[in-house]
C-alpha cells in the first residue's frame, strides 16, 4: 500500500468512527439522516456542493455526477479482470454484490459501456465459435 493509499483508507477510518458515534447501529456505510439508506438525491445534491465548493467546473454540456463514478468504477473492473486474462463472466456477480445489484442483467450492462472491451469480448468469445453451428438459409 503506497502512502496515497493509506491516507485514503485513514480517511474512510476517520470518517467511520465519526458516523458510527452518530449511528452505533447503522447498515450502511454512508446512511442517509436518519441511519437508513442515503438517497441518491441526497447523493446528487451533496455532489453538486462539494464539487462547487472544490471550485470545479460545470459548464459542460455533459454535467459530472457522483453516479459517473459508479460507471467507472464497474468499467474499470471489467476492464482489468480482462486485461488480467481473467473470466469477465465468473467475476460479474462479484461486481453484481458489490453494486448491490438484485440480478446479473443489471451488471452484464456495463459491458455495453465499453467499447475497449469489444476486441478482448470477441478474442475470448471466439474459442466457444466452434460450437455454435451455421444456420443454414432454410432454417431461419
Amino acid at each position: 500500500m503506497d502512502s496515497a493509499d493509506f491516507l485514503r483508507c485513514t480517511h474512510l477510518f476517520k470518517y467511520d468512527k465519526a458516523v458510527s458515534t452518530c449511528f452505533p447501529e447503522r447498515e450502511y456505510f454512508f446512511p442517509g439522516i436518519n441511519g437508513g439508506i442515503c438517497s441518491a438525491t441526497t447523493v446528487s445534491y451533496n455532489f453538486r456542493k462539494i464539487w462547487i465548493s472544490a471550485g470545479l467546473k460545470r459548464d459542460g454540456k455533459v454535467k459530472p455526477r457522483a453516479y459517473d463514478f459508479r460507471h467507472h468504477f464497474a468499467c474499470a473492473n471489467i476492464m482489468r479482470w480482462s486485461q488480467e486474462g481473467k473470466n469477465v463472466n465468473a467475476m460479474l456477480p462479484y461486481l453484481m454484490r458489490y453494486m448491490g445489484h438484485a440480478s446479473l442483467e443489471s451488471t452484464y450492462y456495463y459491458i455495453h459501456l465499453i467499447p475497449d472491451y469489444f476486441p478482448q469480448y470477441t478474442q475470448l468469445a471466439s474459442s466457444a465459435e466452434a460450437l455454435i453451428p451455421e444456420v443454414e438459409t432454410y432454417e431461419i
